[in-house]
């Protein structure tokens, strides 16, 4: 199952952060502070601030401040909140606090209009940070809405694996909810496009038993480290060689049974935590299926008792193929 744990419930909790009184916002940048220019807010705040340093960080800035002389005033339609974290940044005071998401993307925005490029990039590193109330870990859906957002291609990459586990594809409320709060639709049709697209391929690669690598008489198997290992005859009972040696469509029960236990995983999971599923000891473990056989059993004690390491190195070769197929990492690196 995925971890659904109410993505919407967490994110309001970090969204849901109060606002200081507006004349706070303007703490540090009054007229004792200095500054020969008055920024206004669009909630009538004024921050009294050096022409020298916002031109220094911004194009935009040094267009507005080098026309006229003196005592100048300069309405923005920002509000007091939004000029504070970008000024708090551009002075370096003190580390400004983004706690809500709803704060970063006014971030990203002020960034993006007046061209400050660093300030953005700053913006992003909230998201890799432990730390940080915006943690990708622990918002991913909320990190690849706004990713998507803004074009952060990198950004939503980097999240899209805790997007796997978070994400529900088959709980229509769930979905519901989902879909209903991103900033930007566009993200949740991208996002929900990539993981239908990753269970059909994990869907195609598992249950397709006559083609590489499930099909273990497949030519492409002459192409690797096992070429010389006889799979069929290592990792099939002699019982149910014949058929399936015979048959182009057949496939061993042993190898349904391991695709349908591994499915359920690999749908939840990026494949880079799913490395167990390739353990000959995920094959054996206990199921509940009392008083039904699941697979062949002497084809099962062919693999348990002597040719467990080969079925491991096609276990390897398959998660390998799979790591190539959805483009995802199969070792912690």
């Amino acid at each position: 199952m995925a971890e659904s744990s109410n993505e919407a419930s967490s994110w309001q909790s970090v969204e849901q952060t109060e606002c200081p009184p507006q004349g706070e916002f303007a703490q540090g940048f009054g007229p004792s502070n200095g500054g020969e220019f008055t920024i206004r807010s669009k909630d009538n705040v004024e921050f009294h601030v050096h022409a020298t340093i916002l031109s220094l960080a911004s194009p935009v800035f040094k267009d507005l401040m080098s026309v006229g002389s003196g005592e100048r005033v300069v309405e923005l339609t920002e509000d007091a909140q939004t000029i504070r974290l970008m000024l708090t940044y551009l002075y370096h005071q003190t580390t400004p606090q983004v706690d809500s998401f709803d704060l970063v993307v006014k971030g990203f925005e002020v960034a993006r209009k007046y061209e400050i490029d660093a300030m953005t990039e700053w913006l992003k590193t909230l998201f890799r940070l432990e730390t940080s109330p915006l943690y990708m870990r622990h918002h991913p859906l909320e990190v690849y809405d706004v990713a998507s957002l803004y074009g952060f291609k990198d950004l939503a990459d980097a999240c899209y694996d805790h997007c796997i586990r978070k994400l529900d594809l088959e709980d229509e409320e769930e979905m519901s909810r989902y879909t209903a709060s991103r900033r930007d639709p566009r993200s949740a049709l991208s996002l929900v496009s990539r993981l239908v697209k990753r269970r059909a391929i994990i869907t195609q690669v598992l249950f397709t038993g006559h083609l590489y690598p499930m099909n273990l008489l497949a030519p492409e198997w002459e192409r690797t480290h096992l070429a010389d290992k006889l799979l069929a005859d290592k990792l099939i009972c002699e019982k149910c060689r014949l058929p399936y040696s015979d048959v182009f469509y057949s496939s061993v029960s042993w190898q349904t049974f391991w695709a349908h236990q591994a499915r359920d995983i690999l749908f939840c999971e990026p494949l880079v935590d799913c490395e167990q599923v390739f353990k000959i000891g995920f094959l054996s473990k206990p199921y509940a299926h009392e008083g039904t056989q699941t697979f062949c059993e002497q084809c099962f004690e062919l693999l348990q008792l002597r040719n467990h390491a080969l079925w491991e190195d096609w276990a390897g070769m398959t998660q390998a193929y799979l790591g190539d197929k959805l483009n995802e990492k199969i070792f912690v690196e």
